[in-house]
């Protein structure tokens, strides 16, 4: 039985949606054979996990009967067909999860930000580092303990789901008709080796870089959810919930919260002020010091304009010195 076949009759098979496919047909730099070990063997207690191969079988059918389907880096481009084939899967109801890395599109040589990009999601060229020393070496290795954008989402982490009503994060009353400030904590992460993202509406960022990895206060995950019940999720980091990194701080918890999430028929929310308000800063460019330091620069210094008298008074300075060095034996050379 060929491949195709195999996953026809599999998909035939799975009438409760709750198989999760893991794609390998572009060039992904994570799947369920390599990086994706750990993150199987967990979601086989409550899902199946599958795997699409073949480019053959990047159709409709295919993936009508997901839960979910995901993208782990993905290193090769996607045909118009595939783009299409993906938007009618959401549009009926389907999930996808995209996994990026540091340097965006530019590192990987893929054009997935075109489809993202229509539901206000795009993967940055850049990569998120951390600027003090704590805990992990590598400065791309970033622990973050304050990036948890909505606070439905650290209620549910630490195991009360919706419980903004009978508990809060902070000792102080609440006033009234006003919304408590969140400070972002609730779960730790490492987000290794990631990019940024740019999240606009109709798209809600989750995660941030919080105060100290730089940039500082930017989306690294960013959810988008259809009127028709379709979802997507995006990560700037496939890094994040590999076998290296999956048990690290509350990596796995957020895993496990992120695919609650996509699985079709979830009834989890999130809190509508954060997410229409998320704690996120603009992104600011910083010129190139490198390059500008090697440029080549005048040492003109600017200064006032001259009056006209000013400049006769300078011009009978430079006769008088030039007769003053013609006396002197100075050789007085005029450039042209």
């Amino acid at each position: 039985m060929s491949n195709r076949e195999a996953l026809t009759d599999r998909t035939n098979a799975s009438s409760d949606n709750s198989r999760i496919l893991f794609s390998s047909c572009k060039g992904e730099t994570h799947t369920v054979r390599a990086g994706f070990k750990q993150l199987s063997r967990r979601l086989r207690t409550l899902y199946r996990t599958d795997t699409l191969e073949s480019k053959d079988d990047f159709t409709l059918k295919s993936l009508s009967n997901a839960a979910a389907v995901v993208f782990g880096n993905p290193q090769q481009k996607f045909t118009a067909a595939e783009f299409e084939t993906l938007k009618q899967y959401v549009g009926d109801g389907g999930s996808i999860l995209v996994l990026s890395s540091e340097g965006g599109e530019a590192r990987s040589n893929s054009n997935i930000n075109y489809l993202i990009e229509e539901f206000g999601i795009n993967v940055n060229s850049d990569s998120v580092i951390r600027l003090s020393h704590d805990k992990y070496l590598h400065p791309k290795e970033a622990l973050i303990v304050d990036g948890i954008l909505n606070r439905d989402i650290a209620f549910s982490l630490k195991g009360n789901a919706r419980a903004e009503h009978n508990t809060r994060l902070s000792g102080s009353k609440p006033r009234p008709g006003v919304k408590e400030q969140f400070d972002g904590r609730g779960a730790a992460f490492v987000y290794a080796r990631g990019a940024t993202l740019t999240v606009q509406k109709p798209s809600v960022p989750f995660l941030a870089t919080g105060q100290v990895a730089y940039p500082m206060h930017r989306p690294i995950g960013a959810l988008w959810q259809g009127q028709a019940g379709g979802k997507l999720a995006v990560m700037g980091s496939v890094a994040m919930f590999d076998d290296k990194w999956l048990d690290s701080e509350d990596n796995s918890k957020i895993m496990d919260w992120l695919f609650r999430w996509l699985k079709q028929g979830s009834q989890m929310q999130l809190d509508l002020h954060d997410a229409n308000e998320p704690n996120v800063l603009e992104p600011q460019h910083l010129p190139d010091t490198e390059v500008l330091a090697e440029a080549f620069r005048g040492c003109l210094q600017v200064c006032a304009m001259l009056s006209i008298k000013d400049c006769l008074d300078s011009l009978a300075l430079w006769a008088m010195l030039a007769v003053q060095f013609e006396d002197a034996g100075v050789v007085v050379v005029t450039c042209t």
